[in-house]
């Protein structure tokens, strides 16, 4: 098996799946195709958490996000209480869906940030979503079934991501530095001008 730093949370859950990748690999089971499943999934949702949370604190500083697109960011709901206090709920929110609002705060960001979301590695994810879905909840013996296609999904679906992660990181880091580097010039030219 691959070692992956212990002490990274994006580590551990890369690592998990590339574990999982390589059980599946060297013992072709059903157990092992249902673990790559998981693990994808596992991956998928931790990291995708973890890229919210780095899109709401610059689009929070650098963006103007609604009261409601934050809170879906933060996956809260709210409730009021007999005391008038205010009380954060939890909120799931389906993974297609939270990708698709994190892309969006993104952009509020980064303007110029597009994706494609007609690219085949977006409706792997999207297949591979309905297979997490069916073996998670089975209804019978045969929804616990994963076929070489549904591996390949969760494979080339867990990529695309990974790759989206990579992007958006990079495209915010990059916006943040030109936003940076623009005031240095403004500051620069109004000492320059006194």
């Amino acid at each position: 098996m691959t070692a992956f730093r212990q002490d990274s949370y994006s580590h551990v859950l890369i690592g998990d799946f590339v574990d999982a990748a390589e059980r599946l690999k060297s013992s072709d089971s059903p157990l092992n195709r249902r673990a790559l499943v998981r693990a994808t999934f596992s991956g998928i949702e931790g990291l995708l958490w973890s890229l919210k949370q780095h899109v709401f604190a610059h689009a929070h500083d650098f963006a103007k996000l609604t009261i409601h697109e934050q809170a879906a960011l933060l996956e809260e709901t709210y409730s009021v209480d007999l005391n008038g206090q205010v009380k954060p709920q939890p909120r799931f929110l389906p993974t297609a869906a939270s990708i698709r609002l994190t892309v969006r705060a993104a952009q509020k960001v980064s303007n110029s940030y597009k994706l494609d979301f007609t690219h085949r590695g977006w409706q792997r994810l999207q297949n591979a979503i309905d297979v997490r879905h069916r073996i998670v909840h089975p209804k019978d013996l045969a929804a616990l079934t994963v076929t070489d296609m549904e591996i390949a999904d969760c494979i080339g679906g867990f990529h695309w991501f990974i790759a989206l992660c990579i992007e958006l990181r990079e495209e915010i880091r990059m916006e943040i530095a030109n936003r940076l580097e623009s005031v240095q010039r403004q500051f620069q030219g109004e000492v320059g001008n006194e």
